[in-house]
Formats: C-alpha cells, structure tokens, sequence
C-alpha cells in the first residue's frame, strides 16, 4: 500500500486550495479522496499524533522525518528513558550532536547549567555561521564540537574519537594548524579524547570549567 498527496484544484487567486489523497490498495484498486488544506492539515496532525510525533514537531519546530529520527533513537537508547533533559534538549542532542562522545558531553555541560552552541562555523576571516547554515567550503576554518562564552573568553571544545597517539601525522598536523589559527584570533581551544570523555566525563567537565573561569 502507498499514500501520495496529489495537487488538485487552485483557487481563483492561484493558490493550492484542494488537494487529491490517492492511496493504492494494490496494482488494480487505488481510492482518491480530495480534501482541503484546513482538512489535510488535520490528517497530517492526526497521523503525526497516532504515531507519536506531534508533540516533538510541536516542541522543536522540526520536519517529520527530524521527529521519526528522535522517536527511533529513543526506542534504541535506554538512558533516553531516564534523561533529566527528555523533551528539552533532544533536538539538539539526537540530530546535531554528531557522535556519542559529543552527547555525552552536551548532556553533561546543559545538567551543569552551561549552554554551548553547537557547530558553530568558524571562518578563515573569523566570521562565524550558526548551524545549520551551510559550510562555505571557501572560508571555513573548523567547526568545534562545542563553543562556549564567558565573560572575558572564547572557547572552542573539540572530542576525538581517536587517542591523540592514534592519529595520523596530517589530521596532527592539520589541528595543530586550526589551533594556532583560533588562538590568533582570539579563541582557547580544548581537545579531549573518546577515551578522556568516556573513561571520566566529570574530570572533562572539571577542567572546561576550570578554563572558563
């Protein structure tokens, strides 16, 4: 069975009024039910509440597929079940943090009251771009995991999956080089290990705090 929204009739004015429902039984046996926008906004709500989407659609101002990605990680996520920060930061947690390091860490920064952006991007000429604004592959430097404002500092928090003997001599290389950059401009810069952040998160957070005094 398939369901597909079809255009169908236009009001006077040019704009959709009236849209066609198809859904396909099978190859011979397709129903058509034309509805209007108010009503297929209703069945759209509907679904989105049968399935159990609307309260995170309502929550985060996200897309459908955004909604049934958080509604699929929190079936295979146990400690989803008990997160002080369910329904508060899952967004954020489930479709921008890019590894399990880094929700780990996000978690653990937002429960100790800080509140971190998130892929900033950060360019060659020091302008910065807020996710999801796409990367000009022209200008950009890096974009840190975490980035963090205090009174008086600019920190830029990277976590690596790699221990730092693991990586090669150009990704070494390389975050020598964007280091050196964002400290000519201004910017503290932390590394940590999978390792660091797995093995003791609390330490992690110890010295983030500690550099941010």
């Amino acid at each position: 069975m398939s369901i597909k929204v079809l255009p169908g009739e236009k009001s006077k004015f040019g704009s959709q009024s009236k849209f066609d429902l198809k859904i396909s039984i099978s190859n011979s046996i397709d129903i058509v039910q034309t509805l209007t926008e108010k009503e297929l906004k209703y069945l759209l709500k509907d679904i989105s509440t049968i399935l159990g989407y609307q309260e995170i659609l309502e929550k985060f101002n996200c897309t459908f597929e955004d909604a049934e990605d958080i509604t699929k990680f929190w079936g295979k996520e146990r400690r989803c079940e008990t997160c002080e920060l369910k329904m508060k930061q899952c967004f954020k947690c489930v479709k921008v943090c890019e590894s399990p390091l880094e929700r780990d860490l996000f978690i653990k920064l937002i429960v100790e009251g800080f509140q971190p952006e998130l892929q900033l991007r950060i360019n060659k000429d020091n302008t910065q771009e807020k996710y999801p604004i796409p990367v000009n592959k022209e200008l950009i430097l890096t974009i840190p995991d975490f980035y963090i404002v205090s009174e008086n500092k600019k920190v830029c928090i990277y976590t690596d999956g790699h221990t730092y003997h693991e990586r090669n001599e150009y990704q070494a290389s390389r975050d020598r080089n964007i280091d050196r950059e964002l400290q000519g401009m201004g910017y503290l810069v932390l590394r940590f290990t999978g390792k660091e952040v797995r093995d003791d998160i609390n330490k992690v957070f110890e010295s983030i705090k500690k550099n941010l005094d």
